[in-house]
């Protein structure tokens, strides 16, 4: 039987949008928690965002990009230039 190639997968089996985990990094280097993002920027579910299963509305990654004082092109992970 020959393994499917794809994705990669997380633990839930849902294929991530992008392996290199850049809001992870941008929160980490805040110092906040994923309940103190969630806290403060009045959402839910942010973790979603950070594994890659859901990319942030244009409203949401506004903040996020106030939040972590970065531009929305960090935000999405787009490289410009």
């Amino acid at each position: 039987m020959s393994k499917k190639v794809g994705r990669p997968r997380n633990k839930v089996g849902r294929p991530r949008l992008n392996s290199e985990n850049h809001l992870y990094k941008l929160r980490m280097q805040s110092g906040l928690s994923i309940s103190d993002v969630e806290e403060m920027l009045n959402i839910t579910n942010y973790y979603r965002y950070e594994n890659g299963w859901r990319k942030p509305k244009i409203d949401t990654a506004k903040k996020l990009a106030d939040l972590f004082k970065c531009s929305l092109e960090k935000i999405y992970d787009i490289k410009v230039g």
